[in-house]
């Protein structure tokens, strides 16, 4: 201990070659003793002679015949030096140890410490492909290939490394499977959807191949609904529906071949989904919903909201009608209010139909447009009943828009009559506003407060003290 704190006074003072000699004759009273290296090492490191404490590690590999010794110093210390590629090598040494399973999970936890850093990785994938090129067949290096794909989001090239894993390993697509789900997750949806694919085609596992085609349905429904929303026309051209074509056709080979899983439910939701939104075709449809009540009142709602849209009022309150007739629909609550919306209204068709034009712009993402629309009815029809959801609806396109002012301006003029049908519902997304999106703890505990002083019997009573609990508790 002595020499290491003589040694860096020397080299505080200057004196490199004094600091040098001083930690050589440390080692040198007790060269077999690797606390030893340690000691004179850290202190190098400290003084960023990172160089040097590589060559003392080094030589305590060396003196105390212990070849693993050291390694994740020496790798560490290479890092720092920015000599990646060595770094790499030394981490790789780890895998010479029996428990490799340990030694895969330490060398990717350092890897993954390193991703912020786009040159550090790019290296280690560069040094990676080199030594796996020279060991074709070492499977943990083709793992950690893999994983440096994914930190580097190169998707391609990781999912044809775990296609060689899952070939090589015998795993029937579980491998895949594990790069499908991170893919997903991560919005790589063509890679993904490949993945999956391929793995409802290896497993021999009902379960796995039913979660692989929801998976691969999943993928596809995503790249088709990005490639609608791009097309900026009210019908998406027929070569932007394919792919919602093939989404469907997965949702329907699930829906056939595996109605026992867990799966059966959100295919038939979502078969339904597509077929009404973005096919019209509500035949298809109801063929699809025929499974459960539920799904036919969803599916009569999404009708008759697309027959809202296009101003067929009295079809759309036909299917709204057969909805509310059953309480108990997951759908009830909606038709209701779009019920009323309709039957309030039909004394004013100019204004229901700008409304009508301004929801289904909004649906379609166009929200400055359907302000716009918004906007014009405020103006033009204050009167008629529709007004109120007019300018609710507004606020809310306002605070999509990022308009976070006149958001809360709007909100504010709602609420401001206590006696309107939308007034608590305002309230309630002003304290919002200001909990989630400004980030003011202070002003939204006075706007939840204001809100259970004036609206008592409101149904967000529960929620709202709720709210102002976890806020006042967070804020003690």
């Amino acid at each position: 201990g002595l020499y290491c704190e003589l040694g860096d006074a020397y080299f505080k003072a200057g004196t490199l070659d004094s600091a040098m000699i001083t930690w050589d004759r440390a080692i040198e009273a007790e060269p077999n003793n690797p606390g030893t290296y340690q000691a004179v090492a850290d202190v190098m490191t400290q003084n960023r002679l990172f160089d040097k404490a590589i060559e003392v590690y080094k030589k305590g590999q060396r003196t105390t015949s212990s070849k693993s010794g050291f390694i994740i110093q020496i790798a560490r210390l290479y890092f720092f030096n920015m000599n990646y590629e060595e770094s790499l090598r030394e981490l790789l040494r780890l895998l010479q140890s029996d428990n490799k399973g340990a030694a895969m999970a330490y060398i990717q936890s350092q890897l993954g410490s390193y991703s912020s850093s786009k040159e550090a990785v790019d290296e280690f994938t560069a040094e990676m492909k080199k030594q796996v090129g020279d060991d074709q067949d070492n499977i943990y290096y083709r793992n950690l290939l893999a994983f440096l794909y994914m930190e580097q989001k190169d998707y391609p090239a990781a999912y044809n490394v775990y296609k060689w894993l899952d070939e090589h390993s015998g795993a029937k697509g579980i491998e895949l499977l594990s790069f499908a789900e991170r893919a997903y997750n991560d919005e790589a949806f063509g890679e993904a959807a490949s993945a999956y694919r391929e793995v409802s085609r290896l497993s021999k596992a009902r379960p796995v191949i039913a979660q692989s085609l929801m998976g691969y349905a999943n993928s596809l429904r995503r790249l088709g609904e990005a490639d609608y929303s791009e097309d900026d026309r009210p019908c998406a051209a027929n070569d932007t529906l394919k792919t919602l074509n093939a989404s469907l056709t997965a949702y329907g080979e699930i829906i056939r071949d595996y109605p026992e899983t867990q799966y059966l439910s959100t295919a038939v939701l979502n078969s339904i989904e597509i077929e009404m939104t973005y096919f019209h075709d509500f035949n298809a449809a109801e063929k699809t919903a025929v499974t459960d009540n539920n799904y036919l009142d969803r599916l009569r709602y999404e009708a008759a909201r697309a027959l809202y849209y296009l101003g067929n009022y009295d079809s759309a309150s036909f299917y709204l009608e057969k909805i509310v007739s059953n309480p108990m629909s997951d759908a009830a609550n909606e038709a209701i209010q779009l019920l009323n919306v309709i039957s309030n209204n039909k004394a004013v068709p100019d204004a229901l139909k700008q409304y009508a034009s301004a929801g289904a712009m909004e649906v379609c993402g166009r929200v400055p447009e359907a302000a716009v629309e918004l906007e014009e009815i405020v103006k033009t029809f204050p009167q008629v009943p529709l007004a109120d959801n007019a300018r609710f609806d507004l606020a809310a396109a306002y605070c999509r828009m990022g308009k976070i002012d006149r958001a809360l301006k709007t909100y504010s003029s709602i609420a401001g009559d206590s006696t309107g049908i939308f007034a608590d519902r305002a309230q309630f997304r002003i304290a919002r506003i200001y909990q989630t999106t400004l980030h003011d703890t202070g002003s939204a505990i006075k706007e939840y407060e204001n809100f259970l002083a004036r609206f008592p019997h409101s149904i967000y009573q529960d929620k709202v003290r709720g709210m102002l609990r976890d806020l006042l508790g967070n804020n003690s």
